[in-house]
């Protein structure tokens, strides 16, 4: 059974100046928002890290190197839903930013797709002899 997910803090502070009040004040909600959601996160103290080197790419680290990492290299700025850290995609947010894109009278190319597989099963054997 999982909690209830913990309040996400405001992510201006990732965009400020590294080692300014307002970074280490938004550094600091973040580390808490990840000890809050650690229920949700597996119950395990450890977690990808979203500094702007390892972009929650590298494995998965502890709480200090992840507060080590932000301070020294910063937060990748380009990492607004904290996927990783158990952050939820908005279903509306989602639908808004598909809506906001520029349309461009390129056909859909998975239909194509989709019909090409299907024609190439259709001529393989239902059963396969091992």
């Amino acid at each position: 059974m999982t909690s209830s997910m913990p309040a996400i803090p405001d992510k201006k502070w990732m965009k400020a100046l590294r080692g300014s009040r307002e970074y280490m004040s938004g550094l600091e909600l973040f580390i808490y928002f990840l000890i809050e959601n650690r229920p949700n996160l597996g119950g395990v103290d450890w977690y990808s890290c979203s500094c702007v080197k390892c972009r929650n790419r590298k494995g998965k680290n502890d709480l200090e190197h992840i507060h080590e990492h932000l301070i020294i290299n910063g937060f990748d700025a380009t990492y607004t839903t904290w996927i990783h850290h158990g952050e939820q995609f908005s279903r509306s947010y989602v639908n808004s930013q598909s809506r906001t894109l520029p349309a461009n009278n390129v056909e859909d190319p998975c239909p194509l797709l989709v019909s090409m597989v299907n024609d190439t099963l259709e001529h393989l054997p239902n059963e396969v002899n091992v």
